[in-house]
């Protein structure tokens, strides 16, 4: 349960000049007859991605909603990524990092120990009595 203005329930309000969520809809649903992949269409106009499980369900109430995944055990959890794709957390890391520099047309740069400190750190979301078994 979230309390009311928890951190995760505090509303992040549009960029400056950001488009309405009246226009998004539209400028998405005009690419979405077009392209059934929504993922391809997100790629295309990034600021669509602002819709949130809409863009999925196409359901108004769905605006601006995400689904997040929980890391809570995710050291039992391989493999990784949407495709099952990546065994290893490490290997996890290691591809996050190469997309987020790829992304953001700078390189991230971490040190094997910075690494290692992260998946140490996700290492420990998993509840002590699952790791024993």
């Amino acid at each position: 349960m979230v309390a009311v203005h928890a951190f995760h329930d505090v509303f992040v309000p549009s960029k400056n000049g950001a488009k309405s969520s009246d226009e998004l809809v539209r400028i998405f649903l005009s690419l979405a007859d077009k392209e059934p992949d929504t993922g391809l269409v997100i790629a295309r106009e990034p600021e669509l991605a602002e819709l949130g499980r809409f863009v999925v369900t196409r359901e108004p109430k769905d605006i601006g909603r995400f689904k997040t995944p929980s890391l809570r055990n995710v050291g039992l959890t391989a493999p990784y990524m949407h495709d099952g794709s990546v065994p290893t957390l490490a290997e996890a890391v290691d591809l996050e990092v190469y997309y987020r520099s790829r992304t953001s047309g700078r390189p991230l740069i971490l040190l094997d120990a910075e690494k290692a400190d992260i998946v140490a750190f996700l290492q420990t979301l998993t509840a002590d009595d699952l790791q024993r078994r």
